[in-house]
């Protein structure tokens, strides 16, 4: 048997400002789990699945203190503004671990230094400076 064989020919689609109530009302009324998120221009933007949903409930998210359900454009922005967040804060522990090298020159006795530059390895073990 083939994918031609058993797929969808009628793709249901979301829009990236779509709620995550439509999103969910779209897959209950047409018994799917997931479907493709296609902006004005017809390119697809992201895939939303059910297992996407439940992850998103899982965690609160806030703006100015006030909870909110994002949409499906924010569920494929999260984890890329969390990979982007991730590599910032990477570059900063590199740049801080070559701070600290830097400073334990001028005060090599500096034991705080040594156990700062110990913890930042430990967390990131593959960082040089």
């Amino acid at each position: 048997m083939l994918v031609k064989d058993v797929m969808v020919k009628e793709v249901v689609t979301l829009k990236p400002e779509d709620t995550i109530r439509e999103a969910s009302k779209k897959f209950a009324e047409n018994n799917i789990s997931g479907a493709p998120v296609v902006n004005n221009e017809k390119n697809v933007v992201g895939i939303l699945s059910e297992a996407d949903i439940l992850k998103m409930l899982e965690v609160r998210y806030t703006r100015g203190g006030v909870v909110f359900l994002p949409t499906p454009f924010d569920l494929i922005e999260i984890p890329f503004m969390e990979a982007v967040r991730e590599a910032e804060i990477y570059k900063g522990a590199k740049d801080m671990l070559k701070d600290l090298h830097d400073y334990s020159k001028e005060d090599p006795d500096n034991k705080d230094i040594e156990e700062a530059q110990r913890w930042l390895m430990k967390v990131y073990p593959d960082i040089r400076y």
